[in-house]
């Protein structure tokens, strides 16, 4: 909005350890996505640096993550090695 608030908030909750090999979370930091500003101009194509990516793992069971809803994100597939506990997970979005 006007004052610089977040219309939308992402809020991702792991149910169960989290790791680069069993399906983390992926974000691009503001300062690494050209289009962040004009998100709400409709859906723009994200150019960003993969320097730019950041991997929200490690982190432990229960661990509450939250980002502005403009901020570009995903989820990555189980690899092989975390097969055996693969990513749970809640996702809320939040909307004003």
């Amino acid at each position: 909005d006007e004052a610089g608030a977040p219309r939308v908030l992402s809020v991702w909750l792991p149910l169960n350890d989290v790791s680069l090999s069993n399906g983390c979370m992926y974000v691009v930091p503001r300062e690494h996505d050209s289009a962040y500003e004009r998100a709400d101009e409709g859906s723009l194509a994200p150019d960003v640096p993969l320097a730019g990516v950041r991997a929200l793992a490690p982190h432990c069971a229960g661990t509450l993550m939250a980002w502005n809803g403009n901020v570009v994100h995903w989820g990555s597939a189980c690899e092989r090695e975390g097969a055996l506990d693969p990513r749970a997970s809640l996702a809320l979005v939040f909307r004003r």
